[in-house]
């Protein structure tokens, strides 16, 4: 670690983290080091690290260095990242912070495995306490940022190179396809193969494909990728709302805590390759039966984000409103999960079924109550929309 041994260590349930503050270590009173606010936000740091630990479950060290704090309030609330090997090249890699998490070797002694920034010019809620509508939440943030330095981040420009170091990308960037089914990289040579329009949504989007994300999100997750391109945002994180406030999205708003991963998420950190992260059957959805108690609120959660871009992508079709399809994918998951008792499995249908079949019927009770904003189409009127 540069500048001395770590201003704390943090020995969370298996993973150690030695954590520098420069703030800290240069006295310079802001930040983290903020006479006032300084010990709660390294506190706050502590929490994010000690539930990462919690799903990663690996024995292994971690470096993090958290530079000099900004105060402008004008950019991004914060950034993180890792470092990677130049050679061998091309190829894909985790970087520093994943081996040193899983294997406990340091591949660049001296060098911190996560380097953080943060702008404490913006108006932040620290500690486990609820946010105000003015404040944006540390902790959801430092979880986030934290989450890149895992691996969770692309290397690609929108060219669909690195520019800093040419030929290596992420395992990430490797799960990554359009929504077409065509790959951007080549699972072997770790070379670009796709087209840089892809990038930016122009071949049905981008998605994710890691095969313990699929089973939990039932389908390939769509990353964000907006057109145009956005330095430090595209490819590097979910898609706004897949399902219902991912840590990985690319923004959150004052007020809002993203505190716990999604089960998308922590199928994608099992993807790059953090195996001892809880393991995931295939979406319960995707079977014939689907079983949970009447008080189970942590299954119907689960159940809640298996099913709400399901939902969502089978009524969209049959609305002009975006909003209103929203609307009537709320009705229709509130619907299935209040009458889950009367759900009957049957060898010819699949739970999916039902629930599509709900999720159509209450769009077509919506067009009972008022005139039809878009003529239903078909693949908006059918269960084929799965």
């Amino acid at each position: 670690m540069p500048e001395g041994p770590p201003t704390e260590k943090i020995t969370a349930t298996a993973t150690t983290f030695n954590t520098v503050y420069q703030d800290v270590v240069q006295n310079n009173g802001i930040g983290f080091d903020d006479p006032v606010l300084g010990a709660a936000r390294r506190n706050t740091v502590q929490l994010a690290v000690d539930y990462i630990d919690s799903i990663t479950n690996e024995a292994g060290i971690c470096d993090i260095l958290f530079e000099v704090s900004e105060l402008d309030g004008g950019g991004f609330l914060s950034a993180a990242g890792t470092f990677f090997d130049s050679l061998p090249s091309p190829r894909f890699s985790n970087g520093h912070a994943f081996r040193h998490i899983t294997t406990g070797v340091d591949s660049a002694p001296g060098w911190p495995d996560i380097f953080v920034v943060v702008d404490f010019g913006w108006n932040w809620n620290t500690g486990s306490g609820t946010p105000s509508p003015l404040q944006v939440d540390l902790l959801s943030v430092m979880i986030h940022e934290l989450t890149h330095g895992l691996g969770i981040l692309s290397l690609s420009n929108e060219w669909g190179q690195d520019p800093w170091i040419p030929g290596v990308f992420t395992h990430w960037d490797k799960f990554l396809e359009t929504g077409n089914g065509n790959d951007l990289w080549d699972d072997v040579t770790a070379l670009f193969v796709g087209q840089s329009s892809w990038l930016t949504g122009q071949d049905d989007g981008v998605v994710f494909v890691g095969p313990n994300a699929v089973a939990a999100f039932g389908e390939p997750a769509p990353i964000y990728a907006p057109w145009p391109w956005q330095e430090g945002s595209s490819m590097s994180h979910f898609d706004l709302g897949i399902t219902g406030g991912a840590v990985m999205e690319p923004s959150i708003a004052s007020g809002v805590m993203k505190r716990e991963y999604t089960l998308v998420e922590v199928g994608a950190l099992r993807d790059i390759g953090y195996t001892s992260a809880p393991a995931l059957a295939e979406a319960d959805f995707l079977t014939s039966s689907y079983t949970v108690g009447e008080g189970d609120g942590v299954a119907k959660q689960r159940l809640y984000e298996q099913l709400v871009h399901r939902v969502f992508r089978c009524v969209r079709p049959m609305f002009v409103s975006e909003a209103e399809a929203e609307d009537v994918t709320q009705d229709a998951l509130l619907k299935v999960l209040t009458s889950l008792d009367r759900y009957r499995p049957r060898p010819e249908s699949r739970f999916v079924s039902w629930v599509l079949a709900i999720a159509v019927n209450t769009a077509r009770r919506r067009f009972r109550r008022k005139r039809p904003l878009r003529p239903r189409s078909r693949s908006g009127d059918c269960i084929s929309c799965s």
